[in-house]
Order: structure tokens, then C-alpha cells, then sequence
């Protein structure tokens, strides 16, 4: 019985998140819960996304934070690519970000998995983002373990995160797939 209650707290959680995402997202791009939260906030470790953001304006994004050292990060690579070829660069955009150093084995990995020149944006975080940003980054998106993944939809808004938003997914491929087609 007392689990029953933390476990209708997270249904609903959940189920509040799937119905209107707004709140979570606004709160993980910029910092806030309320609805006219698009102006930036004292975040300025989160430029880079904004970059992204607007860079890909009217996109849908997928962002794949992974790790050298994390074999269910590597086993992603390929279902990764396969995502890569069912859609156009102008609907769906990638960004395949490792976190791992040093920076030589990121570059190893990405000839192991012809990574390169596959419409897949491959960044090396720490060069990117700066490695106090990318932990700040890391702090803010509740990225505490590898693989890490986000969906943001066209309209710039995060419609799922975490570590099961993998490519290898099926049920969460046909969320990107929804993206995709919506507002298209």
C-alpha cells in the first residue's frame, strides 16, 4: 500500500509530462517552469544549445550523449546510423556528443563506426561545450549515466529524454517519427 502511492505520483508525473511537456521542457532549456519562459535566463553555460536550437530552427533534433568507454552507448552506434538514412537532414537533425576523453579515442570511434560524413553532427563535448559548461549541462539535463538521449520536436520543445530514447528503440523511434511528421 505506501508503494502504491509513489507509484501513482510518478504515473501521474509521467502522464502530466505526456500530456503538456511545456513545463519540463521550458524548465530544462531555460531554467523555469512558467510559459513565457523562451527568454534566455542566467544560463549562459547553455549557449551552445542555443546555438543548436536556432541553427535548426523548425527541425527536429536528436541529441545522443555517449561515452567511449560504455558499451550500450557503442551498441547504439549502428541503430544510430540506421536512423540517419530513414530521414531527410531537413527533418530530423543529429548530434552525437561523447563525453568521454581523451579526444583521441573519440576520433578512433568515429572511424570504427564510420561515423563521419553520414549527416550525423559528431561532437567531442569537452571542445564544444567547454568542460565546466558540458558539467553544468550535464547538472541541468540530469545526465548521470550513459547512454543519455533527447528528442526536441519542431517547435523547440524537449518531448522525451533519458536513457531509453535509444535509436534501438521501436516504441521510441515511432516518437521520433510523430515528431517528424508533425507541423511538417
Amino acid at each position: 500500500p505506501h508503494l502504491r502511492a509513489q507509484v501513482m505520483q510518478i504515473y501521474n508525473q509521467t502522464k502530466s509530462y505526456l500530456e503538456n511537456p511545456q513545463p519540463v521542457s521550458n524548465n530544462l532549456l531555460y531554467g523555469e517552469f512558467h510559459e513565457n519562459s523562451k527568454l534566455k535566463t542566467s544560463m549562459p553555460y547553455m549557449e551552445p544549445i542555443y546555438n543548436i536550437l536556432e541553427k535548426n530552427h523548425g527541425k527536429v533534433i536528436y541529441f545522443d550523449f555517449w561515452a567511449r568507454w560504455c558499451p550500450p552507448c557503442l551498441a547504439e552506434m549502428e541503430p544510430l546510423k540506421q536512423l540517419r538514412s530513414k530521414y531527410s537532414t531537413k527533418d530530423l537533425v543529429i548530434y552525437s556528443i561523447c563525453v568521454s576523453e581523451p579526444k583521441e579515442e573519440w576520433e578512433e570511434c568515429l572511424n570504427e563506426y564510420s561515423l563521419k560524413n553520414r549527416g550525423i553532427e559528431c561532437i567531442y563535448a569537452s571542445d564544444y561545450f567547454g568542460k565546466d559548461n558540458l558539467q553544468k549541462i550535464r547538472k541541468q539535463w540530469k545526465i548521470d549515466r550513459m547512454p543519455y538521449y533527447l528528442l526536441i520536436n519542431r517547435k523547440g520543445q524537449i518531448v522525451d529524454f533519458g536513457t531509453t530514447a535509444r535509436p534501438s528503440n521501436p516504441q521510441f523511434v515511432s516518437r521520433i517519427e510523430e515528431a517528424v511528421k508533425d507541423s511538417k
